[in-house]
């Protein structure tokens, strides 16, 4: 199995919020153990107004195209059928969501720490 994936006794992390501005830190640097990578393997976002959002590592480099979404919209990726992650950061690197304008966003992430 490769590393990254998901298997039965893997226990994923559960962050969630709701933030207003135009970076919206998802998995703080601080909760990476070190020389690891974090893998998004559920993501649920949901914005106030009009933006384009972005899944960025805590370095600012674009894990992912850039979503535009209407007002009230919203991203949701459940867990792939192969248990791959959807995004992964760079070793050490938190996760960021970067928006075009400011909005209020909720959100729920489900992550991996692996290697």
């Amino acid at each position: 199995m490769a590393a990254g994936t998901l298997n039965s006794r893997s226990v994923l992390q559960h962050g969630f919020g709701n933030v207003t501005g135009t970076t919206v830190p998802l998995v703080p640097v601080a909760s990476v153990p070190a020389g690891q990578r974090i893998g998004v393997y559920a993501l649920l976002v949901t914005v106030s107004a009009a933006v384009t959002v972005t899944v960025q590592d805590s370095g600012g480099a674009a894990l992912s195209q850039a979503f535009q979404l209407a007002a009230n919209g919203s991203i949701a990726l459940d867990v792939n059928a192969n248990g791959d992650p959807w995004f992964q950061a760079g070793p050490g690197m938190g996760l960021q969501l970067a928006l075009s304008a400011s909005a209020t966003v909720g959100f729920d992430i489900y992550w991996l720490p692996t290697l």
